[in-house]
């Protein structure tokens, strides 16, 4: 949460043209444009999947899932998370963190009863 915080904060002042900036970026597909936010996109997996590698090898994370795309499944559910916070009337920067908190910590701990128990039936399937 603290490494997307910045982002809240920073489109918290300006929600209508923040809503604006947040709907055009998922629009760059091709372009100068695009590249510039694909890239930036790919600095942030990079970034979110060197904190689960150490997180991980601190024994805080249990995950054999590959680091890039526990990454890419961060950022997934941030850019959810922060378009639906700011598409409100009056967005509480407080209230978007704690929902974005809420989210990514069922990410981590997921919903399986038992470390581990996921993932082998999914391997049995």
């Amino acid at each position: 949460v603290a490494y997307f915080s910045g982002f809240y904060i920073f489109f918290a002042p300006q929600p209508e043209l923040s809503r604006v900036v947040l709907r055009e970026m998922t629009l760059y597909l091709k372009g100068r444009q695009a590249e510039q936010f694909q890239g930036s996109c790919g600095r942030i997996t990079d970034h979110l999947a060197s904190f689960v590698i150490q997180a991980r090898d601190a024994k805080r994370l249990g995950t054999r899932e590959d680091p890039p795309l526990v990454g890419q499944a961060l950022l997934a559910t941030f850019a959810s998370e922060i378009r639906r916070w700011i598409a409100v009337d009056d967005p509480d920067l407080k209230t978007g963190l704690a929902r974005l908190r809420r989210m990514l910590a069922l990410q981590v701990t997921g919903l399986a009863p038992k470390a581990g128990a996921l993932e082998k039936r999914m391997r049995k399937a």
